[in-house]
């Protein structure tokens, strides 16, 4: 099923999908959070994955900057 909506999603799956990540949300920060310190102490003390781990790093602050400041 189409879902008309200026610059929305086209179907109403993806607008049901865009819902339950709105809710999510709040968890979601929480989660990167909590996890950031936990992966920085790995950078330290567990260097043998460090590409991935700056991988991630950088994922999880920018999914927080994007989180706290909007689009």
């Amino acid at each position: 099923d189409l879902v008309y909506s200026y610059g929305g999603p086209d179907t109403i799956e993806e607008a049901e999908a865009n819902a339950r990540l709105i809710a999510a949300a709040p968890e979601l920060l929480a989660a990167c959070e909590r996890t950031l310190p936990a992966i920085r102490w790995a950078m330290v003390h567990q260097p043998g994955n460090l590409n991935q781990w700056y991988e991630c790093e950088a994922m999880i602050v920018a999914a927080m900057e994007k989180a706290k400041r909007g689009g």
